[in-house]
């Protein structure tokens, strides 16, 4: 059952809304002034408030503003006298959900009632599950295992620290960027407020300014009301932008004006409206390449590359994918209602040789393929897996044995990763692009283990036949 409090110094109101509310099912407690209207709502759980506006003990104003700030989550309708709809308007400017004009009718006051029961009882629950979904997110929980995985996510913890810092986040698709971001967001002081998200690939050109902006009425053929953009809505919050790289460039202009101002101006308006909102850029493209070739800003790409993040591929982070693996058969069981199975150490170790050109996310499909489709005890087994994914070995095939003493995993691979930079360089004659196409790799990962590894960026005189700005040196 609905409570329903009524304020109001009038006893015929209070009489004739207990009567009529009652009738609806909702129990009705009354106060005759502020004092008293404040003492229930302290000591008593209260849906939806009624209040006169003219009370003989304070403003009804004051009322309202004490109201919100005390029980932001319950709604208020106010009640004013006939000739008093400026105060009124006041009081909806100030976060009341409605107004009734005297003398109302009492079918007007229950349908008003009754929205604004339903307004109140949808905030409560977004806000539960934006607690729960805050409280579920854990950072300590993030895999990183291997030494790469752990610097990215130190370097999330830094730039959460950081309220309006710009981020940008690169690394090859299914990379785990999004968890990255995520982090960020959750770990910032503007974690109580949702995170919004917005994939710049996912949506047509012609509409991404008016979904970024917001529009006016008539701004265009079809704009039968005005709207927010997504950077009103996540004022106060961070705004996740995956797939940046794809951004046109004439968004990118209003996008970087934004970044300098804080300010939006919805499609149709010349007004701007302040909004507070923190970037976070995601992509999987090299846009450093795209600033070269000219479809990708250099001053926005310096603009959200003040806190730069490179999640690696899966391929180059073995020691994380035993503890992913053993992660998404946890939670993929839950899922599909069975016990989950233990992980069998062979298993692991020829995941850890399987290249995956999907990462993250193509361990994450195969696990749900596997407890799906075959038949799966109590043990995950070698021979669960997928044919391509057994017994394989490295680029070259299964490594040779070494007579005496092998070298640590992580000595090898970097050994193995420096020749390999190094050969596609002599073979690209010294143009990262080029070589990084070679190994199938992104540009900005190239540049990352070759500065890691040593492995010397000089720069050249272009060649003919090379892309301009395909050679950049390293800073």
């Amino acid at each position: 059952m609905t409570r329903i409090l009524v304020i109001d110094d009038e006893e015929s109101i209070r009489m004739t809304l207990e009567e009529g509310l009652g009738a609806e099912g909702h129990e009705v407690l009354s106060a005759p002034d502020a004092t008293r209207g404040q003492r229930v709502l302290k000591r008593e759980p209260v849906d939806l408030v009624i209040q006169d506006l003219m009370l003989p003990d304070a403003a009804g104003l004051d009322l309202l503003a004490w109201i919100r700030r005390e029980v932001p989550e319950v709604p208020v309708v106010v009640i004013t006298a006939f000739g008093s709809v400026e105060t009124a308007v006041q009081a909806v400017k100030m976060g009341a959900y409605d107004f009734l004009e005297k003398p109302f009718d009492l079918d007007h006051v229950r349908l008003v009632a009754s929205r604004a029961l339903e307004s109140g009882a949808l905030a409560r629950r977004v806000g539960q599950f934006e607690r729960c979904h805050l409280a579920s997110f854990n950072p300590d929980e993030v895999i990183r295992e291997s030494p790469a995985m752990r610097e990215v996510m130190g370097r999330a913890r830094r730039a959460a620290r950081s309220p309006s810092a710009t981020v940008l986040i690169t690394g090859e698709t299914g990379t785990g960027k999004e968890v990255v971001a995520r982090t960020i967001h959750f770990l910032s002081p503007r974690a109580a407020n949702p995170l919004f998200e917005v994939n710049c690939a996912a949506i047509p050109a012609t509409l991404l300014e008016s979904e970024f902006f917001g529009h006016e009425k008539g701004a265009f053929t079809g704009a039968r009301t005005g709207r927010k953009g997504l950077l009103e809505e996540a004022d106060g919050s961070t705004l996740l932008l995956d797939e940046v790289g794809e951004m046109p460039l004439d968004l990118q202009a209003k996008l970087l004006r934004f970044l300098e101002d804080g300010t939006v101006r919805r499609v149709g308006s010349a007004r701007p409206r302040r909004v507070d909102v923190r970037i976070v850029a995601m992509t999987n493209r090299d846009l450093e390449a795209r600033v070269a070739d000219g479809s990708f800003r250099a001053d926005l790409f310096y603009r959200l590359n003040v806190v730069p993040i490179h999640v690696p591929p899966l391929r180059e982070r073995a020691e994380d994918v035993g503890p992913l693996l053993r992660f998404f058969v946890r939670r993929t069981s839950v899922t599909i209602g069975r016990r989950p199975p233990e992980v069998h150490d062979d298993v692991v170790r020829a995941l850890q040789r399987y290249p995956w050109p999907g990462n993250v996310r193509e361990l994450r499909n195969l696990v749900e393929r596997i407890l799906l489709l075959e038949d799966v005890g109590d043990e995950l087994l070698p021979a669960h897996l997928p044919a391509e994914f057994r017994g394989r070995g490295g680029p070259e095939g299964p490594p040779a044995e070494a007579p005496d003493e092998l070298p640590a995993f992580s000595e090898a691979h970097d050994a193995l990763t420096r020749r390999l930079l190094t050969r596609a360089l002599g073979q690209a004659e010294g143009n990262i692009t080029r070589a990084s196409q070679l190994l199938r790799i992104d540009r900005a990962t190239f540049r990352y283990h070759a500065r890691r590894l040593g492995v010397p960026l000089a720069p050249r005189a272009p060649a003919r036949g090379d892309s301009p700005g395909g050679e950049i040196s390293p800073a």
